[in-house]
């Protein structure tokens, strides 16, 4: 699935520097993610799913330090468990 910003028109793309951003959509597997079911966990009274989200191109993972968003190796840790906007 390629993702697209509804704003910008963009696709989330990466490199295997492990760098993530929105660029012109243009089909190629950087720009085709994978979405792995993780689990579920409760939010406010809400058990929502939980979703490991995987680079075609490179398979590192959609990864996040509180500030930054990029790809690294798949390790299973919270940072790496993605929730689906509704």
């Amino acid at each position: 699935m390629r993702e697209r910003d509804e704003g910008t028109h963009r696709c989330l793309d990466s490199n295997g520097a492990g760098n993530v951003y929105g660029i012109p959509c243009n089909g190629g597997d950087y720009q085709h993610w994978w979405f792995n079911f993780k689990g579920t966990a409760s939010v406010q009274g809400q058990t929502i799913n939980l979703w490991e989200v995987v680079d075609k191109a490179t398979g590192r993972c959609l990864d996040a330090n509180g500030l930054d968003v990029y790809t690294g190796g798949c390790n299973g840790g919270n940072y790496q468990k993605w929730i689906m906007a509704q």
